[in-house]
């Protein structure tokens, strides 16, 4: 039997001079670029609330932590000047980004983020408050109280209380349920989010009192 031939031995492969090592300067630029993205990272959760875990149930407003007054006027001019591009047919002019504004230093930026496929508002075009699916539904509940059922966010009660104590008066708090005055009404939150507002049969003032103390 005649030995299988193998073929030609494959040619011999020389191994290349060594890759150089970046140069400092190099190795610079890719720290730089690297601290940049983390940078804008941390800008973008900063600027998108959110996307940033919190307290639950819990919303900052102006009532509890203040506002700077001329900040109002800034983001409403802001606002007015992209609904106007909707309003004149021309949305292909609306800025497209996410602004962050400091009114006490007076810095601006701002920043193209990604949009979130699973946004709500953004992707799936559900706009819950503007559709008034957010508002509390209100009942009379006895003689001069309102109850709010917002029964859709838990509350942690013990933040809510370090949050009003500053804010309004008697602030009183168990594992069940918290209890602040604002003069002359008495609201009482319980931790699922209900809300019994005493001092008054209008529901209007129980949403406003609601959505000023514990948010919209």
């Amino acid at each position: 039997e005649k030995p299988r031939s193998r073929g030609p031995a494959a040619p011999a492969v020389k191994a290349g001079p060594p890759a150089p090592a970046p140069s400092k300067a190099a190795t610079r630029a890719a720290e730089r670029g690297a601290q940049k993205a983390a940078a804008r990272e941390e800008q973008a959760a900063a600027l998108a609330p959110r996307a940033v875990p919190g307290t639950p149930g819990l919303e900052q407003t102006c009532d509890t932590i203040g506002v700077l007054a001329p900040i109002v006027n800034l983001i409403a001019s802001l606002e007015v000047a992209e609904a106007l591009k909707l309003l004149s047919g021309h949305p292909e002019a609306l800025t497209g980004r996410l602004i962050s504004c400091d009114i006490w230093s007076g810095r601006m930026q701002s920043l193209r983020v990604a949009r979130n496929p699973e946004c709500r508002a953004c992707a799936k075009q559900d706009f819950t408050f503007l559709n008034g699916q957010a508002q509390p539904h209100v009942t009379l509940c006895g003689r001069d109280s309102v109850q709010i059922h917002e029964t859709g966010r838990a509350m942690d009660l013990h933040a809510l209380k370090l949050r009003l104590t500053s804010v309004v008066d008697d602030v009183r708090q168990n594992d069940f349920l918290l209890r602040f005055r604002v003069a002359p009404y008495e609201m009482t939150v319980f931790a699922d989010g209900r809300a019994i507002l005493k001092g008054t049969k209008d529901p209007a003032v129980a949403r406003s009192l609601y959505a000023r103390y514990i948010g919209a």
